[in-house]
């Protein structure tokens, strides 16, 4: 209505002077999405990562966090348009560390280069370059300067069950199936915060969530697919200001050719949501899928019924913008934040689908003029 966009209005400083009016009439205009777990940048594959970029920017999603991805460089990541005016802004993790034999080596070897993921790679290859084995400290105090040369923006390692990695390190059937070991995760916290940067864990079940919290992680990138957290783990995580992402889609789709584990899996999220968001820990979105702009991810997310769309929408593009970006006035639409924001067709609390019907996107007062 007329009045209430006065009163927004008035909540601003009157610039000194005008360069461009946009007539954002019968539009719903929200600020930009974000994904904080997506390895869809950084594939090796030049072509296959402008064209996932081009994805994000269609659907709305101007801010990625990347959980791991071939190493880009200030130049490549100019060549690709990252973080300009017409490209996505990223976080990357570029190579991450693992334990020795564990993953990501088997998802590697396995899906994604028979895929075409890091073509003219072998896994061989990608030791050092897209993962760093380490299994001792002097192991890890040696190749830490080959890591921070890959120009992270943040540190990700791998716990997979770190309860059981005694019984796993030197079981072949474990091989993939790994990965670091426990004793090393507040070692590899302590060297990425001396270095200034952050440091996330992937986690698998509740015993990696608890080891990742001792470590002083500052992200727990996804849920336990396995266990029930407990009242005591989601007060700690709070208490502590962890950040968890949720890549609960996903899980589920690689789970398909087994309903009753799909099923399985996600009757696990909702209590596992639903108390953390109890406790007050912050929820952030996440794919963790190089084919998913968040879009799936979010519509599984409004099927597990935790959380309104409001609540969602304010996590897709409140929270999750500024847990990938912590230093920036991103995420709102206020005087002194940046400039980006979506006009929508229609209002998405009304009819979720207007998330997905995108009139107008503009990036720090710029309007995207995507391809058709």
């Amino acid at each position: 209505h007329d009045s209430t966009l006065h009163r927004i209005l008035d909540n601003f400083s009157r610039p000194a002077g005008v360069d461009k009016v946009l007539d954002l009439t019968g539009t719903y205009v929200i600020p930009p999405f974000a994904d904080a777990h997506n390895h869809g940048i950084g594939t090796g594959d030049e072509q296959r990562d402008r064209s996932m970029i081009s994805r994000f920017l269609r659907d709305g999603v101007f801010y990625v966090q990347s959980m791991g991805n071939a190493p880009l460089m200030r130049v490549d990541r100019d060549h690709l348009g990252l973080d300009g005016p017409n490209g996505v802004d990223a976080m990357l993790a570029q190579g991450t560390i693992t334990g020795i034999g564990g993953h990501p080596m088997g998802l590697l070897r396995n899906v994604l280069l028979p895929q075409g993921y890091f073509p003219g790679h072998t896994i061989d290859t990608l030791e050092d370059y897209r993962f760093y084995e380490v299994g001792s400290v002097q192991e890890l105090q040696q190749k830490w300067p080959k890591i921070r040369a890959s120009q992270g923006d943040f540190i990700k390692f791998f716990l997979f069950n770190s309860d059981e990695y005694d019984a796993r390190r030197n079981d072949e059937k474990f091989l993939g199936r790994r990965g670091l070991d426990p004793g090393l995760a507040a070692q590899v916290v302590r060297l990425a915060h001396r270095d200034g940067l952050r440091a996330a864990a992937h986690i698998v079940n509740v015993a990696d969530f608890r080891t990742a919290l001792d470590a002083g992680v500052d992200i727990i990138a996804h849920l336990p697919s396995e266990e029930m957290l407990t009242e005591d783990d989601a007060r700690r995580a709070a208490q502590r200001k962890v950040p968890v992402v949720t890549t609960c889609g996903f899980l589920t789709r690689l789970a398909r050719n087994s309903p009753q584990e799909s099923a399985a899996i996600a009757s696990r999220q909702a209590p596992n949501l639903r108390l953390l968001k109890q406790a007050g820990v912050r929820i952030v979105i996440g794919s963790d899928d190089p084919a998913d702009t968040t879009s799936a991810e979010v519509a599984h997310l409004r099927q597990l019924g935790v959380f309104s769309d409001l609540e969602l929408l304010l996590m897709w593009t409140g929270e999750t913008p500024r847990t990938i970006f912590p230093g920036r006035m991103i995420g709102s639409l206020e005087e002194g934040h940046e400039a980006s924001f979506l006009a929508l067709e229609g209002d998405p609390l009304a009819d979720w689908t207007a998330t997905g019907r995108i009139e107008l996107r503009v990036k720090r007062g710029a309007v995207l003029d995507l391809p058709q």
